[in-house]
């Protein structure tokens, strides 16, 4: 780890966040990474944005941008073919991968960075951590599937399947911190699916730690669609919930003690720490507007099945 002059520490990781077509989500989390980790550098991988608002935060941004020709392969469009540039390009030894929908939300200190460390230190298969807050829907699924996992501060996803190679939660995630130069060691790269990830990094690596004091977390009630045209439910849940950004406020120094000092059996979830600025984010947070109301939600999913069967 590289250490800068004064108390704080600056870790030898690099930060790509993914964007497209979604301009005030993108400056939200930039901003959030400068105030929260100043001194990593920050790459914005870009899908070839086109909305004139988004075009515009680009060229704004104090930080790089690139566009790389990835090819739209998946549900996800660009973003795991974006993930592979990143990762083929990144020169360091972390490297820290976002969305534009997802906020830093609070100070990352040296006493972080030493636990993630001695995770990736501990054992060469130690490849991924997910630094995210889970939220308040996966509440009674997290109660028994994150399970502690000594030495390390943090969990380990089980739900006690036999064959847990397909699930997600326990081996990768989009938003992660991985080791780079291991993962290109062992040939990885990105396919295009959460579940084709799930299968390679099953057969390569051990599962993905749940970093027990998160510092990232999904914004609520975020627009459904970011490829192709929104349904009727989402441009109704965008109509009802409003288009402004749902953004948390800075945890404080208090929360962040309370959070690092709590026992490990306590499961820490969204809802318990984080404030949002809009007092109209309704609770248990959802990440996806569309998802906030039962008709929404059943108008979307009426809609794509339509569109799947045309």
């Amino acid at each position: 780890m590289k250490q800068e002059q004064g108390p704080a520490m600056v870790p030898d990781c690099r930060v790509f966040v993914f964007s497209f077509n979604r301009g005030p989500y993108l400056k939200n989390c930039i901003d959030s990474i400068l105030r929260h980790a100043p001194g990593l550098t920050v790459t914005v991988v870009d899908d070839g944005s086109t909305d004139p608002e988004t075009v515009q935060v680009l060229a704004a941004l104090p930080v790089t941008v690139v566009t790389p020709r990835a090819e739209r392969v998946g549900r996800h469009g660009g973003l795991y073919a974006n993930m592979q540039w990143a990762l083929e390009t990144c020169d360091s030894t972390l490297a820290l991968f976002m969305q534009d929908d997802v906020q830093m939300v609070r100070d990352l200190a040296a006493d972080d960075w030493q636990a993630l460390q001695a995770f990736f230190d501990a054992d060469p298969g130690h490849a991924f951590v997910h630094p995210c807050f889970p939220m308040g829907p996966r509440k009674p699924r997290s109660r028994h599937e994150y399970k502690p996992w000594p030495p390390f501060r943090g969990y380990c996803n089980d739900n006690g399947a036999a064959d847990q190679s397909e699930r997600s939660r326990r081996w990768v995630y989009d938003v992660t911190l991985c080791h780079a130069p291991r993962l290109r060691a062992a040939g990885w790269a990105f396919g295009p699916t959460e579940r084709e990830n799930s299968k390679r990094a099953a057969g390569l690596f051990a599962p993905m730690l749940h970093f027990a004091d998160p510092f990232i977390c999904q914004l609520p009630e975020v627009a459904t669609l970011r490829f192709g045209r929104r349904t009727l439910g989402a441009r109704l849940a965008e109509y009802l919930s409003g288009e402004d950004v749902k953004s948390f406020a800075p945890m404080t120094g208090a929360e962040i003690a309370a959070l690092k000092t709590r026992p490990l059996n306590t499961i820490t979830l969204a809802e318990d720490v984080l404030r949002p600025v809009n007092p109209g984010v309704r609770r248990p947070f959802v990440h996806k507007g569309v998802n906030r109301r039962w008709y929404t939600r059943a108008l979307n999913k009426l809609e794509l099945a339509f569109r799947r069967r045309a």
